[in-house]
């Protein structure tokens, strides 16, 4: 048995009639009304932009300004970021610069002070000895010898040191062995003075032997030496015996440098005021 479909109650057949256009539309390929379709219609009805409460336009430019701030503060921060580090950069290489003047500011100065220190240093240097007496045979001879500061600052605590030694001619190989052993002799008188001295100066401050510039003193050797008649004539040919003065002097500045002068003179000959200065030892330092 057939029955019909059941009706709303409120169902109005004119309203479904006026309706139709907006639940159907027209296709022409077929030529024939079908339903539109209901969820694009809604979606698009959703998304509509102009239908949009003016809370949601508020949020959207919110979100909009947000973004936009978000996006300058980023690209301050880079900046300020490039700038620290440029400042960085440039405060190391002014702390490089400025370290490089100061260690050349402090190399100059040293330098400077090292050039004044010599160009103000004592120069004790020696005279041609001179005997004390002509030399005769079998008696003691002795030489003196002067010593000059040429320099500009006072030599201080000065030690002298000479002799006056015979040599029998020999090879080359004798003669520096000789005048090593000379020097090495008078170099251990210096250093033993100079202990006695530092002893004195416990009880006496002014136990040291200074020399002002321009002045001069004199010493005679410490030694004692003989020759005999023949000796001495050969001597005087100048037949194989050669009379060698050796000194060697130490002395600092007002500075605390150290400084040694050596010298070194031959005798032989008839004249005794002719003496013949070595090929060596002959130093100032």
């Amino acid at each position: 048995m057939l029955r019909r479909p059941a009706q709303h109650k409120d169902y109005d057949p004119e309203q479904y009639l006026r309706d139709a256009d907006n639940r159907y539309s027209f296709d022409p390929e077929s030529g024939i009304y079908k339903p539109k379709p209901y969820d694009k219609e809604k979606k698009r009805a959703k998304f509509k932009i102009l239908s949009l409460s003016p809370f949601q336009w508020g949020t959207l430019i919110l979100a909009a300004l947000t973004l936009l701030f978000l996006v300058k503060y980023t690209n301050y921060a880079r900046l300020q970021w490039k700038e620290a580090k440029r400042t960085s950069d440039q405060s190391v290489i002014s702390a490089n610069a400025a370290q490089s003047a100061a260690g050349t500011a402090d190399t100059t100065l040293k330098s400077s002070q090292k050039s004044f220190e010599i160009d103000q240093r004592p120069y004790l240097v020696s005279q041609v000895p001179e005997f004390a007496e002509l030399p005769a045979p079998n008696k003691e001879i002795y030489a003196n010898e002067t010593i000059k500061n040429i320099g500009r600052t006072p030599a201080i605590r000065r030690y002298t040191a000479m002799s006056l030694t015979r040599f029998d001619a020999g090879s080359k190989e004798k003669l520096i062995k000789f005048l090593g052993a000379g020097f090495n002799k008078l170099r251990t008188q210096n250093e033993a003075s100079a202990k006695q001295m530092e002893s004195y100066a416990a009880t006496i401050r002014e136990a040291e032997m200074d020399t002002a510039p321009q002045d001069s003193y004199f010493g005679t050797n410490q030694n004692s030496i003989k020759l005999s008649e023949d000796e001495l004539r050969n001597l005087r040919e100048g037949k194989g015996i050669a009379l060698f003065y050796l000194g060697l002097i130490n002395y600092r500045d007002s500075f605390g440098n150290s400084y040694e002068t050596q010298f070194c003179y031959i005798y032989f000959g008839p004249y005794p005021k002719v003496w013949h200065i070595c090929d060596s030892h002959n130093i100032i330092r």
